[in-house]
């Protein structure tokens, strides 16, 4: 995004697409480091990807699970009402 006094200003559609890309990565690396621990220890920097990498995998995980439920959730409310 581009500062207001800037010369060359993006169009509307542009500085949209870069808000709302921008907001939601924001929003994704805020809840993936709520789950991180404190610190992590590692003794090798092999391990601590692979510590960083199984973070990440967990949080996809739950995100996809709770999301599945949410939609199964929805459309059986939907079914019976």
């Amino acid at each position: 995004m581009r500062k207001k006094n800037s010369k060359r200003q993006d169009q509307p559609w542009n500085q949209y697409i870069k808000q709302s890309t921008r907001h939601y990565i924001e929003t994704v690396f805020s809840a993936i480091t709520c789950i991180f621990p404190k610190s992590i220890h590692a003794v090798t920097y092999e391990g601590f990807l692979l510590k960083l990498e199984a973070f990440i995998l967990a949080f996809t995980l739950k995100q996809a699970f709770s999301q599945q439920v949410l939609f199964s959730t929805y459309y059986l409310s939907k079914m019976l009402f």
